[in-house]
């Protein structure tokens, strides 16, 4: 069969493509969240968001910063350019800790100093200070003075130091822990400069841990209205890759009902929060389309460190997480050594929200690609 007689164009799917622009100029599938933003930019100033990895967090925002940037051109046909009749421009500092080293102290200081400069030169601000708490100060402050307008600051995978250290020794761990609280404070100082923070990671907000000195962030994580900002809902899949699902059926000789049950059986089945429509894996769908063929995805991007670790302290019956039930303290919390580890698992995305009832969450493996390949690969 001539797959490309069927229209099959395996370039138009991200293979872990998170910038916006890029998908946007280049044709590639975009699964329109500008709604959300719309309105979570007039709901309040500052967010948290939490979510596993790989699941659109990135693409979040970068989308947010195209938006604050008035990148107008980007969003034409999206829903967002019905509803915003006001586009502006808005200096925009994006910090991203997902790819930098953090296990110790100095390595820390490096790479958010690396990530300030980088913003400083984006933005063509020259950093007098040394100390990486002055040099964020600086920037925020000398960017609300030279463009006259908010300040938009958008980090990614802020936890990031805190998972990488956390099994390492209490010295460094604390150390890191400081350094980072210090960073996130300069967030609260800056507030009257400021038109929008969003903060995403893992790991869920402890206003006794980084984020002690910032009470004012909203976490949006478990509310219902905010259940699908990432990741692919069952309506979005429907709408946006029938196409894609006839030819895929095609591929694999089968039907397009088992096709769809195929997807909704490896790849669905997250919730986060009490009501809403089934989250697929975005990651693992876009790998499925682009290679015609069912696998586990996900994982092959390889089992964070920290979850290894983690596990590795406890003596876990697995298969007795499927269908635990749990209160939300245990769902937000920030993990420690000698925490529950049902918490950290959720928000890594190996367990999700199966029920909700009284005030206890119901949690288990949300579908066979997690589940066959926890079971047979963790200790």
């Amino acid at each position: 069969m001539d797959i490309l007689n069927l229209g099959y164009d395996s370039n138009r799917y991200p293979d872990g493509v998170q910038d916006f622009a890029t998908l946007r100029r280049e044709g590639m599938v975009y699964i329109d969240k500008t709604e959300y933003i719309y309105h979570i930019t007039r709901k309040s100033k500052s967010y948290f968001l939490s979510r596993p990895r790989r699941f659109g967090k990135s693409l979040l925002l970068s989308t947010i910063s195209a938006y604050f940037e008035g990148e107008r051109e980007l969003f034409r046909n999206l829903a967002i350019d019905k509803l915003e009749q006001d586009w502006g421009t808005h200096p925009v500092i994006r910090i991203d800790l997902s790819q930098g080293i953090f296990t110790n102290r100095k390595e820390a200081i490096t790479e958010l100093s690396n990530q300030l400069h980088f913003n400083a030169s984006r933005l063509e601000i020259p950093l007098q200070l040394t100390d990486v708490i002055g040099k964020f100060q600086e920037l925020v402050s000398e960017a609300y003075r030279k463009f006259g307008q908010g300040v938009v600051i958008l980090i990614d995978e802020y936890d990031k130091p805190l998972l990488e250290t956390m099994y390492e020794s209490e010295e460094t761990h604390k150390d890191v822990q400081d350094l980072m609280r210090g960073f996130y404070g300069c967030v609260k100082s800056a507030a009257p400069y400021l038109r929008f923070v969003m903060i995403t990671g893992i790991t869920k907000v402890s206003h006794v841990n980084v984020f002690s000195g910032l009470n004012n962030l909203t976490d949006i994580s478990l509310e219902p209205w905010c259940n699908a900002i990432c990741g692919i809902s069952e309506s979005e899949m429907q709408s946006y890759f029938s196409d894609d699902m006839r030819i895929f059926a095609e591929r694999n000789n089968m039907s397009e009902d088992e096709a769809r049950a195929g997807f909704k059986h490896y790849y669905d089945g997250y919730h986060f929060a009490s009501q809403g429509e089934n989250i697929y894996n975005p990651y693992s769908v876009m790998r499925a389309f682009q290679s015609m063929r069912f696998s586990n995805y996900w994982f092959t991007t390889g089992l964070p460190n920290h979850i290894v670790k983690a596990l590795s302290h406890y003596d876990l019956n697995f298969d007795s997480l499927d269908g635990r039930m749990v209160t939300e303290n245990i769902l937000t919390g920030i993990p420690t050594t000698d925490s529950n580890p049902v918490g950290l698992l959720y928000q890594s995305g190996y367990l999700t929200i199966k029920d909700f009832d009284d005030d206890l969450y119901t949690v288990g493996f949300p579908n066979k690609e997690v589940k066959s390949v926890f079971l047979s690969q963790l200790p």
